[in-house]
């Protein structure tokens, strides 16, 4: 009985693309690649840790581990590989930043004090913006701070709070904006390339100055 042959280009070429997408921290991708038994030996020992997936299309990825599929009398052998970085293919950092709300609350002291000379203090909630920022570092020691501050406004919007309590409340509050570290991850991708997302909130404090 004759041996079966791969009916189709002989060369290892993508077969299926999953990507996974995490604001969070850093994405991850998994390629299988399909092609000859014959250049099984030769794709897979090209595909080592750490290598880029440019030549699939995706620059900011870096392989983390492989598997590999073949016999079973089948001429044809599958290479799966599974990549961990930033699904973007830009060259440039920071290589995503994604801006969301999220609702966060806080109790502040009112301007003027009540009828008795007492301090009032309301509950009140309100957006905050959050900024996740992704980027690429490459260096001999892993990144250990931030490097994309949140940008502070000036201005103090406080016609934006709600479900105020007491809810008849409607005088000036001391408050103030200020900007918060919410997250700082990362991920070895390869040696000396680094995957870091750091996440910023916006939002407002008591100004007890």
């Amino acid at each position: 009985m004759a041996d079966p042959t791969y009916i189709g280009n002989t060369s290892f070429r993508t077969f299926s693309v999953f990507e996974n997408e995490n604001s969070e921290s850093s994405d991850t991708l998994t390629v299988v690649l399909r092609g000859d038994l014959d250049e099984l030996g030769a794709v897979n020992q090209s595909w080592i840790r750490g290598r880029s997936g440019s030549l699939l299309g995706y620059p900011n990825m870096f392989l983390q581990t492989k598997s590999v599929s073949s016999g079973g009398g089948q001429p044809f052998a599958e290479i799966t590989l599974n990549f961990e970085g930033f699904l973007v293919a830009t060259f440039s950092n920071p290589v995503n930043i994604e801006d969301s709300l999220t609702i966060q609350s806080g109790s502040f002291l009112s301007d003027k004090p009540d009828d008795e000379g007492n301090d009032v203090t309301v509950q009140a909630s309100f957006y905050a913006q959050q900024t996740s920022i992704s980027w690429i570092h490459r260096g001999r020691n892993a990144p250990t701070a931030p490097q994309y501050p949140a940008i502070v406004p000036a201005e103090i919007n406080t016609s934006t709070l709600f479900n105020k309590q007491p809810p008849t409340f409607d005088g000036s509050l001391q408050v103030k904006n200020v900007g918060l570290l919410a997250g700082f991850t990362r991920s070895e991708l390869a040696t000396g390339i680094w995957a870091v997302t750091e996440t910023w909130i916006v939002r407002m404090e008591p100004d007890e100055g």
